[in-house]
């Protein structure tokens, strides 16, 4: 062989090994670029990665969806009575109103109960979080203060 069929054969080889790599390369790519994306489309990564940001964001999010209070204008007693005449009667002039049955009232008691608990529960679970949070904080701050010992 000639030292330019030689050099050529050189070339192809080299060629050869580059598209190889570059196959390789462009899977790991590949696969790297799919693990982030679905990485970063899950919420729970946020939650994970910054807790406090996303519990502003639903503080946030909860008071512009939560309607303002409407503001109902007084009435007088003496003209919503003279405008309903006295189809009503008393209770509903004065306000006063029937006690709730006692199955009314055992519903109202296992409904807050459930809502206290739910809080609770709530209220823990976020506790648990922020401790993980500032561990993970406190963590490479005192692995750094021993280094420098």
């Amino acid at each position: 062989m000639s030292d330019l069929e030689q050099h050529a054969a050189l070339i192809r080889s080299e060629m050869r090994s580059i598209r190889s790599e570059a196959r390789a390369d462009l899977r790991t790519i590949a696969a790297q670029a799919k693990q982030v994306k679905k990485t970063l489309t899950d919420w729970r990564f946020y939650v994970r990665q910054y807790p406090l940001w996303c519990a502003a964001a639903a503080v946030g999010i909860g008071f512009l969806i939560v309607p303002r209070k409407q503001k109902l204008p007084a009435i007088d007693p003496a003209v919503l009575k003279s405008l309903l005449g006295e189809r009503l009667g008393s209770e509903a002039l004065t306000g006063k109103t029937k006690r709730p049955s006692l199955l009314q009232q055992a519903a109202i008691a296992l409904a807050t109960t459930a809502a206290k608990s739910l809080l609770q529960g709530g209220l823990a679970t976020f506790a648990q979080q922020m401790q993980g949070f500032v561990g993970r904080r406190a963590a490479p701050q005192s692995e750094e203060a021993h280094d420098h010992d």
